[in-house]
């Protein structure tokens, strides 16, 4: 039948402007001679075969069938704004039919009418929700061999709780605490489509919208501009330096926004990997366990420890940004920052607390100056590490 769909809209100009789900109001179908005829004027309503999320590819093609109209292939279904893409999948992501809560609130809707009660559970199984899980000291060496990232495990005897008000990996109000009777089995026929990577991706277009934002990190994905190398970078009343690496990426819309590494997740990015990759093809790269901060240049996302990074995965995602970049590929540029070698650390002048004393704070705002005291007496009621910070280092 959808084969002939095809052939109708190829044959028939008056066909074309209707989806595969609303062909049957105007058209019927002839199985005797297997061909699609056009209807005497009445009231029809046609559905579809109920396709789990499961089944991969066949589910969004299932989707697409919902919105495409006057297709003459499968192409033609693949095909949005002009582009054809390789997967179904993509081809959705691309219409935006897997944003939001509306695609499962729908596939619900549809599924409660035609669905049997086991593969309504079956369908609450796959689509499910994410949840993070904390492994505790005592037994982090216990678990650490038994768990590698990109596995499937059954997981049984842990503890559920209300997860913690900052920093949640996802987006979600309970949480997983391991415990010394936990038991890990691994799955080694993975379910079809099961994702084996959990993030919340936040648009480029969107990263303002979470500045300063602590309740849960923040997932970009984007297409790789520029990389810098490591280089040591001291903030204003700091007097130790830490390590630093700047990552551009932007979206397909041409959104950028800059991401910096910090400590060891700078020297663990592959920059010059990725730099000379580039060089050839496009570089798609995606940052879970980010927060977004604003300072004086502008908007960043910022990776400290909890950050990881995907290089090119294979996610819907990823699809779309690797064809639109493909068609306009442009060189990753290296940005040269300033080395350990090169760094200039800036001198305190050295002063009286009876000349800071006055000094306008406004017009010597940045300054810095060295003050040397001698501590004759020290309050009870007060620590030592406190006054002492704040006689012997002085910043206007």
């Amino acid at each position: 039948m959808l084969t002939e769909w095809f052939e109708a809209n190829l044959r028939h100009e008056e066909a074309r402007h209707l989806t595969y789900c609303d062909f049957p109001k105007e058209w019927t179908w002839d199985a005797s001679n297997r061909l699609w005829r056009k209807r005497s004027r009445c009231a029809k309503v046609g559905r579809m075969y109920y396709v789990h999320p499961a089944s991969g590819e066949l589910y969004y093609l299932r989707m697409l069938l919902m919105i495409v109209k006057g297709a003459t292939n499968y192409a033609d279904v693949r095909t949005f704004n002009g582009h054809v893409y390789c997967t179904f999948r993509a081809a959705c992501e691309a219409c935006g039919l897997l944003e939001g809560d509306n695609e499962w609130i729908l596939l619900f809707d549809e599924a409660i009418v035609s669905a049997s009660a086991y593969q309504l559970r079956q369908l609450f199984v796959t689509v499910g929700n994410s949840i993070h899980a904390t492994v505790y000291p005592p037994f982090i060496e216990k678990f650490r061999p038994l768990i590698k990232e990109g596995s499937v495990y059954n997981m049984t005897y842990f503890r559920v709780r209300a997860s913690n008000n900052l920093y949640k990996p996802v987006p979600n109000d309970i949480m997983i605490t391991f415990t010394n009777w936990t038991k890990l089995e691994q799955v080694i026929e993975i379910p079809p489509a099961f994702p084996t990577l959990t993030y919340s991706l936040t648009h480029i277009e969107q990263i303002h919208s979470r500045i300063d934002h602590k309740d849960y990190y923040t997932d970009a994905i984007g297409i790789v501009t520029s990389v810098s190398n490591v280089s040591p970078h001291r903030s204003k009343g700091q007097q130790a330096s830490n390590l630093k690496r700047n990552i551009s990426i932007c979206s397909a819309r041409g959104a950028s926004v800059n991401v910096v590494l910090w400590g060891a997740q700078a020297t663990l990015f592959p920059g010059e990997r990725i730099y000379e990759d580039g060089q050839n093809s496009p570089q798609i790269v995606l940052f879970v366990g980010t927060l977004v901060k604003k300072y004086a240049d502008g908007l960043c996302l910022t990776g400290g420890s909890p950050c990881k990074w995907y290089i090119n995965p294979s996610i819907p995602k990823a699809e779309p940004l690797m064809s639109s970049a493909r068609g306009d590929h442009k060189p990753v540029k290296w940005n040269a920052t300033v080395t350990s070698s090169q760094l200039i650390s800036p001198v305190a002048e050295e002063q009286k607390v009876s000349y800071i004393k006055y000094l306008h704070p406004f017009e010597n705002k940045g300054k810095e100056f060295l003050v040397t005291v001698t501590i004759r007496k020290i309050d009870n009621y007060r620590s030592f590490m406190n006054v002492a910070f704040v006689v012997t280092y002085e910043q206007l």
